[in-house]
């Protein structure tokens, strides 16, 4: 949980991935699958 926390306050869109995070009840699979998908779309629209 720790690992998770700090990841999600590191990140760009933490604001918008902790909501999403802290609302839903996903697998740790989903959880970093999501996550890279979300960075990969971040990163290539700014």
């Amino acid at each position: 949980m720790t690992i998770f926390t700090i990841m999600a306050l590191t990140t760009t869109d933490n604001a918008i991935f902790t909501m999403i995070y802290a609302s839903t009840s996903w697998t740790i699979h989903s959880f970093f699958s999501t996550k890279i998908i979300v960075l990969y779309k971040f990163n290539n629209t700014n």
